[in-house]
């Protein structure tokens, strides 16, 4: 199987694809309809280090959950990947080789099926859509475990009420028997991290899993899901579109705009040396403690482009405060590093 490569391009390292679980390299995934086609993820470049948590961030629309829906090879038709590798390092002890290029396997192969769920698990944006709402909670977190493993019915049961109480459910027991319907939103949102922790994946992807919620449960919910993955020692990559969460939950933090993948960061230098116009006009708009009430919050000017009818050269551009005419609008900016390989960005200012 052909080697990933780093930020680079270059091969991965024994060390570098020793720390890294996952690097994401060119995806592309499109939608073709009727009006046209479109590129939900143009391009994107992603890597999630073991036991790290990968910060994802952008306005709606920016092919955050696609990418997500990519990777676990769940993209609704008639979407597809065109192009690019998702390239899969797995825990030693996980049964499966070295390297697993998950680009190259079919959606319902039987490999694809032994990694989804078992090695990389998903929280859904609202579990009430996620969850089958005429089978009870309990049946449905004992069916992955039936999937996976060689236990009796009667151990799956078990192992799921220890699991719900782990995640803090009240009465494992008795809601085991309870449907969708009848849990509260965090404790249906507590039910869907514990169907994605049954199996203790290596990767956990976690899409807007806190939006719906009030603020009391959401702060609860994050607190959960940093412990958990402390104790299990899995990496995460957790999507939102708020930057007060991916200061709290993120080591490292992708931006996107537009199905690219405009920066990447550590969250120190995301949140403290922002270098794409887009990244910086986001800091902009967050609210700030000393400020007038009656001051209003700075914008981004304009509205997202018709993804049927995206602009040439930098996607960005019609927004951009610091447009180069000439420039911008005729050249796709490509990603280079800022300082160091850590730190990238996609921009023509920085351009040499």
């Amino acid at each position: 199987m052909p080697a990933s490569s780093n930020v680079n391009g270059a091969p991965l390292s024994a060390a570098e694809a020793g720390d890294i679980l996952m690097d994401v390299r060119g995806l592309r995934t499109v939608f073709p309809l009727r009006e046209g086609m479109v590129k939900a993820v143009d391009g994107a470049d992603l890597t999630i280090r073991r036991g790290k948590t990968l910060g994802v961030v952008g306005e709606s629309g920016c092919g955050k959950s696609v990418t997500a829906r990519s990777i676990m090879q769940i993209v609704d038709r008639p979407g597809r990947i065109v192009d690019g590798t998702i390239d899969l390092y797995p825990e030693p002890d996980s049964g499966l080789p070295d390297q697993v290029r998950i680009t190259d396997l079919k959606p319902m192969s039987p490999e694809m099926r032994r990694i989804r769920g078992n090695v990389i698990s998903m929280i859904f944006q609202e579990p009430m859509s996620a969850f089958s709402p005429v089978h009870t909670i309990g049946s449905q977190l004992a069916e992955s475990v039936l999937l996976h493993q060689d236990v009796t019915p009667a151990k799956a049961q078990d192992m799921v009420i220890e699991m719900m109480g782990h995640v803090g459910i009240s009465e494992p027991a008795r809601n085991y028997q309870a449907y969708p319907h009848e849990l509260s939103g965090g404790m249906r949102q507590r039910a869907m991290i514990a169907m994605a922790l049954m199996l203790r994946p290596s990767l956990l992807i976690a899409d807007e899993p806190t939006t719906a919620l009030d603020v009391t449960t959401e702060a609860h919910i994050l607190r959960l899901m940093r412990s958990l993955q402390q104790e299990l020692s899995m990496a995460i990559m957790f999507i939102t579109h708020d930057l007060g969460v991916i200061a709290s939950m993120s080591d490292d933090v992708a931006v996107m705009y537009l199905g690219k993948v405009v920066e990447t960061a550590s969250v120190d230098a995301i949140f403290h040396d922002a270098r794409h116009p887009y990244l910086r006009s986001l800091l902009r708009s967050i609210p700030r403690i000393g400020t007038k009430a009656s001051a209003r919050l700075e914008t981004i000017k304009g509205m997202v482009p018709d993804p049927f009818n995206i602009p040439p050269g930098c996607p960005f551009h019609p927004r951009c405060p610091q447009y180069m005419a000439g420039v911008c609008d005729t050249a796709t900016p490509t990603m280079i590093d800022i300082g160091d390989a850590s730190h990238r960005v996609a921009c023509h200012l920085y351009a040499n």
